[in-house]
Formats: structure tokens, sequence, C-alpha cells
């Protein structure tokens, strides 16, 4: 069941409608239901952009508190990015009983378009449903956006659209230092799995500063990373924002305003909104040891789990090996597939770039970095590997 072709549009919401389900409006919510269940078991709930005061986070946990007043609370995770719904959509999970005993789950994913605006989507399963619509919800997440329509009491309060022209951002207060260079920070991201399960991973997010007030929100997977420039890369992907320093505060784009101070030592550190953020720097060394990696995905019924481990040798070789299993789970079955794959070959570094020449004669090119100088950690392709201690 994959979302269907056309746009729809609701009050401040944009997204596409599954495939046969029906949307009905009425007053400040829209409700998506699909044909084939009974009223209340299975739907998507979408509510009117409203006042936010405080952050989006504080704001969800009070929604799904007066939406789930009166039932018993069976599970509830904390809140979670969710890569689906884009960049700062957050969402939470409930398992919750009503009175009469039915027992169902609820997604909650909500955004901060603008800010002071909340956005808040509801997706309501009974425990019974809630693997067979789990195509139809990712693919329902995918599709949504926030939409600068002219309905609604509450618009999106629209940056400036970026100048292709190298005039500076309004990025500093008079006697300010500007920033210059890449830094990079890492924040824990939760992902749901079956039955309420999470697991945690860890995601690094970049920043290219440029003292004119521009900054490049993304890391580059392919070309030299000191040839990207703000406004000229990035505009069409929206990776290119402007960002403003005053009053020992930072504004990036349209988010909220965070503490900016820097950290005392040879490092180079900054702490926005009391996180440490390191200056990017290629291998001063070159790696020797094992490094692994375990990942893990999911979203309602279906889990997965991936450890990915690479040694690397003084004399330039290195040995890979790869392990996966993915489970899905029902009401009453489940399942697991395991995928198992190992590899050798030479290994070069040149910058940020890591080459695997395999004996097969493949050839794998990713981006590698250390965000800290004891190189007890490394950032391989998106993806950070922990050095294992000798055994």
């Amino acid at each position: 069941m994959g979302a269907s072709a056309y746009a729809q549009q609701f009050r401040e919401w944009s997204f596409q409608v599954p495939k046969g389900w029906q949307m009905t409006q009425e007053g400040e919510t829209a409700m998506l239901t699909p044909p084939d269940a009974k009223v209340g078991t299975i739907y998507i709930q979408l509510f009117q952009g409203q006042s936010l005061a405080g952050d989006l986070g504080t704001w969800m946990e009070e929604r799904v508190k007066q939406d789930t007043q009166g039932m018993t609370i069976l599970r509830s995770t904390p809140l979670a990015a969710v890569a689906e719904a884009g960049p700062g959509a957050l969402q939470k999970l409930v398992g919750v009983q009503a009175s009469h005993g039915q027992q169902s789950m609820k997604m909650y994913v909500g955004q901060s378009p603008a800010p002071g605006v909340g956005e808040l989507m509801v997706f309501h399963s009974d425990l019974s449903l809630r693997q067979r619509y789990t195509g139809v919800l990712n693919d329902f997440l995918r599709s949504l956006r926030f939409s600068n329509a002219k309905t609604g009491a509450i618009q999106q309060q629209a940056a400036p659209p970026p100048s292709q022209s190298t005039t500076a951002a309004p990025g500093l207060d008079k006697g300010g230092t500007a920033l210059d260079g890449w830094y990079v920070k890492s924040r824990t991201q939760t992902v749901p799995g079956p039955s309420f399960t999470i697991s945690v991973q860890v995601v690094w997010d970049f920043y290219r500063f440029f003292p004119n007030g521009w900054v490049y929100t993304s890391l580059p997977q392919q070309g030299d990373l000191n040839a990207v420039q703000c406004p000229q890369a990035g505009v069409a992907e929206k990776k290119c924002e402007q960002y403003v320093i005053r009053g020992g505060t930072i504004t990036i784009g349209q988010q909220q305003a965070k503490s900016l101070e820097p950290v005392p030592g040879p490092e180079g550190k900054i702490r926005v909104g009391g996180v440490p953020m390191w200056p990017l720097q290629p291998l001063r060394n070159t790696p020797t040891g094992t490094y692994k990696a375990v990942t893990g995905s999911g979203i309602l019924g279906t889990a997965a789990l991936r450890v990915r481990q690479i040694s690397f040798l003084p004399d330039g070789h290195f040995s890979s090996s790869q392990n996966a299993a993915v489970t899905s789970s029902t009401s009453t079955t489940s399942a697991t597939g395991y995928r198992n794959s190992e590899g050798a070959g030479h290994f070069s570094i040149n910058g940020y770039d890591l080459m695997l020449q395999f004996n097969s004669g493949t050839q794998v090119k990713q981006r590698i970095l250390a965000p800290t100088q004891d190189m007890k950690l490394l950032v391989i392709g998106g993806t950070a590997y922990v050095k294992k201690q000798p055994e």
C-alpha cells in the first residue's frame, strides 16, 4: 500500500493521500482512513498549526498528555528524531489501553517549521493492525510537508530567499567574531522497533560556516570539501542557510536562537545550545587496529540490526566484515533474515577520503573523519566506528 501520486492540502500541511484512503475535514483537524477498517481502529489525524511557546519537545509532551487522558499507558518511548518526516521532526510512540479494554498504538509526529509554530500528526492503530499499515505510514511521512498556504490562522514566517550574489548575510553584531570553517557535532537518535522496543543511534551533523554570515548544513559525500561555497552551492537542496550571531547567541535559518560560547583549549571547540562542536580536520595519523559500528533501525513491526567491523593494518592492508539481521513481527508471527559478508584488500587515505581496494577488484570510496584527536572514534561514510580494545 503506497502513497498516491497526487498532493493534497490541509491548512499548513501538504501530503500525498494513501491510495484508496478517504480524507475528511472537521474544524481544525483532518482525518485520513482506509476503506477496509472499522471506524476508530486505524487513522491518520492532522492538526492545524498552533502557537508554540517554548521548545517543540515540551509542547508535544503536553499534547500527548492531553490526547491520552483517561487511558492507561502501557508503554511510552522518549521523543526521537524521525528522518522520514524531514529535518527537525520529532516522534513519540505510546501504547494505550482504553477503558473498555481495547489496546492501541499511537505515534505522534511533531514539527516546528517556523519560530512560534507547532505542527502535530497522530497515527492511531489497534495493536493487531499496526504491521499491516507499516508501508502506508512510511510513505505518508516521506510525503508530509509544511506548506506556506494562505489558509489557516498561522502562517510560516519564511526567511528571505538566498541571493545568488556574494553579498554578506547579516551574520554578526558589531564587534563580533565570525565563524569560519567546518564544524561537526553528534547527537543520539532513538529509533522505534517492533512491540515498542527502541534502539539508539549516533547521528553526526556538519556545518560549513562562512565569515559572511552563510552556513552550509550538510557534508558532501563527493568532491573537495574546501570547494563548497554559499549561497552558490546547496540553494536548490536548501542546504545553504543564513546565520546570525548576536549577544552570545546564534540563529541558523529559521531555528530558534541558541547560546554560543567558545570552549577553552587548543582544539578550537565551541558550544551551541550547550552541545560541543569540533572544528573538522583531516586525519592527522593513519588509523590502526579494529573499529566496530553497530546500527539499528525500525518502525512499527520491522527492525534491522547491522554490525560492521574494519581492521586497519600498519602495512596498508585491511579486512572487513558485515553482519545484518532483519526481523518482522506481527501479533501472531515473527520472522528473521540474516546476511553476512567479508572482504580484504589495501586502503589509502587522502584528506577526508578513504579508498578501499578489495582483493576482488572492487573499489569503494567513502568519507573518513575523526571528530576528536584521540582516534578512538572514526566516522566512515556517515557511520560512527568505535575502536576495539585489544583482547
